[in-house]
Protein backbone atom coordinates (compact mmCIF):
# COMPACT_ATOMS: atom_id res chain seq x y z
CA UNK A 1 0.00 0.00 0.00
CA UNK A 2 1.21 3.43 -0.80
CA UNK A 3 1.26 6.08 1.78
CA UNK A 4 1.07 9.94 0.22
CA UNK A 5 1.28 12.84 2.89
CA UNK A 6 -1.31 15.29 2.37
CA UNK A 7 -0.45 19.09 2.42
CA UNK A 8 -3.06 21.43 2.59
CA UNK A 9 -2.29 24.96 3.88
CA UNK A 10 -3.55 28.65 3.50
CA UNK A 11 0.03 30.37 2.40
CA UNK A 12 3.09 29.34 0.30
CA UNK A 13 5.43 29.52 3.50
CA UNK A 14 3.35 26.18 5.07
CA UNK A 15 3.39 24.69 1.86
CA UNK A 16 7.49 25.18 0.90
CA UNK A 17 8.21 23.55 4.90
CA UNK A 18 6.17 20.84 4.17
CA UNK A 19 7.23 20.21 1.08
CA UNK A 20 11.14 20.40 2.46
CA UNK A 21 9.71 18.17 5.51
CA UNK A 22 8.35 15.36 3.27
CA UNK A 23 11.66 14.73 1.47
CA UNK A 24 12.78 12.80 4.43
CA UNK A 25 9.77 9.91 4.68
CA UNK A 26 11.11 8.49 1.66
CA UNK A 27 7.30 8.68 0.24
CA UNK A 28 6.39 7.98 -3.36
CA UNK A 29 4.47 10.44 -3.67
CA UNK A 30 2.65 14.00 -1.80
CA UNK A 31 -0.54 14.94 -2.16
CA UNK A 32 -1.35 18.98 -2.67
CA UNK A 33 -4.56 20.09 -1.48
CA UNK A 34 -6.35 22.78 -3.70
CA UNK A 35 -9.55 24.09 -2.10
CA UNK A 36 -11.40 27.26 -4.45
CA UNK A 37 -13.48 28.40 -1.70
CA UNK A 38 -16.44 27.46 -3.07
CA UNK A 39 -16.19 23.53 -4.22
CA UNK A 40 -15.87 23.17 -0.02
CA UNK A 41 -16.42 26.39 1.53
CA UNK A 42 -12.88 26.61 2.31
CA UNK A 43 -9.94 27.74 0.40
CA UNK A 44 -6.52 27.36 0.42
CA UNK A 45 -2.85 28.36 -1.35
CA UNK A 46 -3.37 28.19 -4.76
CA UNK A 47 -0.64 29.60 -6.89
CA UNK A 48 0.73 27.18 -9.42
CA UNK A 49 3.00 30.04 -11.19
CA UNK A 50 4.49 30.54 -8.18
CA UNK A 51 5.09 26.95 -7.56
CA UNK A 52 6.51 26.36 -11.31
CA UNK A 53 8.72 29.49 -10.28
CA UNK A 54 9.82 28.48 -6.70
CA UNK A 55 9.69 24.76 -6.71
CA UNK A 56 12.53 23.32 -8.34
CA UNK A 57 10.83 19.94 -9.30
CA UNK A 58 14.25 17.96 -9.92
CA UNK A 59 14.98 18.57 -6.04
CA UNK A 60 12.62 16.78 -5.14
CA UNK A 61 12.31 12.84 -4.53
CA UNK A 62 8.89 12.00 -4.73
CA UNK A 63 6.37 12.63 -7.42
CA UNK A 64 3.30 15.20 -6.87
CA UNK A 65 -0.18 15.03 -7.04
CA UNK A 66 -2.71 17.88 -6.93
CA UNK A 67 -6.19 17.32 -5.50
CA UNK A 68 -8.83 19.99 -7.16
CA UNK A 69 -11.63 20.74 -4.88
CA UNK A 70 -13.02 23.07 -7.33
CA UNK A 71 -16.09 23.91 -9.15
CA UNK A 72 -14.21 24.46 -12.30
CA UNK A 73 -11.77 21.86 -13.45
CA UNK A 74 -10.37 23.43 -16.29
CA UNK A 75 -10.25 27.09 -14.70
CA UNK A 76 -7.24 25.64 -13.02
CA UNK A 77 -6.30 22.04 -14.34
CA UNK A 78 -3.59 23.40 -17.12
CA UNK A 79 -1.99 26.17 -14.66
CA UNK A 80 -1.46 22.95 -12.63
CA UNK A 81 0.02 20.67 -15.04
CA UNK A 82 1.77 23.32 -16.70
CA UNK A 83 3.52 23.48 -13.20
CA UNK A 84 4.53 19.96 -13.78
CA UNK A 85 2.89 17.98 -11.37
CA UNK A 86 2.76 13.87 -12.05
CA UNK A 87 -1.36 13.50 -11.20
CA UNK A 88 -4.45 15.60 -10.83
CA UNK A 89 -7.24 14.71 -9.16
CA UNK A 90 -10.37 16.02 -10.20
CA UNK A 91 -14.31 15.40 -8.64
CA UNK A 92 -16.98 14.17 -10.68
CA UNK A 93 -18.98 16.82 -8.82
CA UNK A 94 -17.14 19.63 -10.62
CA UNK A 95 -18.06 21.20 -13.91
CA UNK A 96 -15.28 19.32 -16.84
CA UNK A 97 -15.42 17.58 -19.67
CA UNK A 98 -14.13 14.33 -19.48
CA UNK A 99 -12.23 13.91 -23.17
CA UNK A 100 -10.63 17.67 -22.92
CA UNK A 101 -9.55 16.54 -19.39
CA UNK A 102 -7.66 13.09 -20.46
CA UNK A 103 -6.57 15.38 -23.43
CA UNK A 104 -4.60 17.88 -21.39
CA UNK A 105 -3.39 15.13 -19.08
CA UNK A 106 -1.88 13.24 -22.12
CA UNK A 107 -0.26 16.15 -23.13
CA UNK A 108 1.61 17.07 -20.11
CA UNK A 109 1.97 13.36 -19.46
CA UNK A 110 0.27 13.18 -16.01
CA UNK A 111 -2.03 10.58 -14.69
CA UNK A 112 -6.04 11.47 -13.84
CA UNK A 113 -7.65 10.15 -10.99
CA UNK A 114 -11.41 10.66 -10.11
CA UNK A 115 -12.56 11.89 -6.64
CA UNK A 116 -15.98 11.13 -5.27
CA UNK A 117 -17.39 13.07 -1.46
CA UNK A 118 -19.46 11.36 0.96
CA UNK A 119 -22.34 12.91 -0.18
CA UNK A 120 -22.45 11.47 -3.44
CA UNK A 121 -23.92 7.83 -4.36
CA UNK A 122 -20.43 5.81 -4.94
CA UNK A 123 -22.56 4.70 -8.12
CA UNK A 124 -22.54 8.13 -9.89
CA UNK A 125 -18.57 6.93 -10.65
CA UNK A 126 -18.98 4.11 -12.72
CA UNK A 127 -20.45 5.58 -15.49
CA UNK A 128 -16.48 7.11 -15.67
CA UNK A 129 -14.56 3.90 -15.20
CA UNK A 130 -13.99 2.49 -18.64
CA UNK A 131 -12.15 5.64 -19.27
CA UNK A 132 -10.35 5.95 -15.75
CA UNK A 133 -9.19 3.48 -13.71
CA UNK A 134 -7.65 5.40 -10.54
CA UNK A 135 -10.23 6.57 -8.22
CA UNK A 136 -10.49 8.45 -4.70
CA UNK A 137 -12.85 8.11 -2.12
CA UNK A 138 -13.21 10.66 0.17
CA UNK A 139 -13.59 9.57 3.86
CA UNK A 140 -14.54 13.19 4.93
CA UNK A 141 -16.62 15.77 3.42
CA UNK A 142 -13.74 18.46 1.16
CA UNK A 143 -12.14 21.05 3.04
CA UNK A 144 -9.94 21.46 5.75
CA UNK A 145 -7.49 18.83 7.25
CA UNK A 146 -8.31 17.22 10.77
CA UNK A 147 -12.04 15.82 10.15
CA UNK A 148 -13.10 12.47 11.54
CA UNK A 149 -13.05 9.42 9.13
CA UNK A 150 -16.61 8.22 8.27
CA UNK A 151 -16.84 4.38 8.58
CA UNK A 152 -19.29 4.13 5.63
CA UNK A 153 -16.25 4.71 3.39
CA UNK A 154 -16.05 0.73 4.39
CA UNK A 155 -18.94 -0.19 2.13
CA UNK A 156 -18.67 2.15 -0.24
CA UNK A 157 -15.20 1.15 -1.00
CA UNK A 158 -16.73 -2.88 -0.94
CA UNK A 159 -19.56 -1.89 -3.74
CA UNK A 160 -16.97 0.24 -6.02
CA UNK A 161 -14.50 -2.99 -5.64
CA UNK A 162 -17.23 -5.30 -6.79
CA UNK A 163 -18.18 -3.28 -9.59
CA UNK A 164 -14.72 -2.60 -10.71
CA UNK A 165 -12.11 -5.35 -9.15
CA UNK A 166 -9.22 -4.08 -10.97
CA UNK A 167 -9.59 -0.08 -10.25
CA UNK A 168 -7.01 2.23 -8.44
CA UNK A 169 -8.56 2.83 -4.84
CA UNK A 170 -6.91 6.11 -3.05
CA UNK A 171 -8.91 7.13 0.44
CA UNK A 172 -8.14 10.30 1.36
CA UNK A 173 -9.45 11.84 4.61
CA UNK A 174 -9.06 11.11 8.30
CA UNK A 175 -6.79 8.17 7.88
CA UNK A 176 -4.79 7.36 10.90
CA UNK A 177 -2.51 4.47 11.30
CA UNK A 178 -5.89 2.19 12.87
CA UNK A 179 -7.84 3.36 9.60
CA UNK A 180 -4.72 2.23 7.15
CA UNK A 181 -4.71 -0.90 8.14
CA UNK A 182 -8.37 -1.40 8.15
CA UNK A 183 -8.32 0.06 4.54
CA UNK A 184 -5.56 -2.20 3.13
CA UNK A 185 -7.15 -5.48 4.75
CA UNK A 186 -10.10 -3.83 2.30
CA UNK A 187 -8.18 -3.67 -0.86
CA UNK A 188 -7.81 -0.20 -0.62
CA UNK A 189 -4.43 0.51 -2.86
CA UNK A 190 -3.59 4.65 -1.61
CA UNK A 191 -3.71 6.18 1.37
CA UNK A 192 -3.28 10.08 1.69
CA UNK A 193 -2.96 11.17 5.02
CA UNK A 194 -2.41 15.12 6.29
CA UNK A 195 -3.32 16.22 9.93
CA UNK A 196 -2.23 12.24 11.39
CA UNK A 197 1.04 13.55 9.80
CA UNK A 198 1.49 17.32 9.72
CA UNK A 199 0.35 18.45 13.09
CA UNK A 200 2.52 16.22 14.66
CA UNK A 201 5.50 17.37 16.54
CA UNK A 202 7.39 15.08 14.62
CA UNK A 203 5.76 14.80 10.87
CA UNK A 204 8.28 12.00 9.76
CA UNK A 205 7.83 9.80 12.58
CA UNK A 206 4.14 9.77 12.55
CA UNK A 207 4.88 8.97 8.10
CA UNK A 208 6.81 5.62 9.30
CA UNK A 209 4.03 4.55 11.89
CA UNK A 210 1.36 4.48 9.60
CA UNK A 211 4.26 2.85 6.92
CA UNK A 212 4.67 -0.09 9.49
CA UNK A 213 0.70 -0.29 10.20
CA UNK A 214 0.10 -1.27 7.38
CA UNK A 215 2.91 -3.63 6.86
CA UNK A 216 2.42 -5.43 9.21
CA UNK A 217 0.79 -8.74 9.20
CA UNK A 218 -3.15 -8.80 8.52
Amino acid sequence: MEIIPTINCKDFNCLKRRLDISKEFGAGWVQIDISDGEFAGYETWNEPERFLEEIDLSNLNYYIEVHLMVVDVEKYLENWLEAGVNRVIIHIESKFDLEEVLGLCQKYGAELMLSVTPETDIEDLFEYLDKVKAVQILGVNPGPSGQFFQKDTFLRINTLLEKAPGVTIEVDGGVDDRIAKELKKRGVDIVASGSFIFDSPNPEKRYKILRRSVNSKI
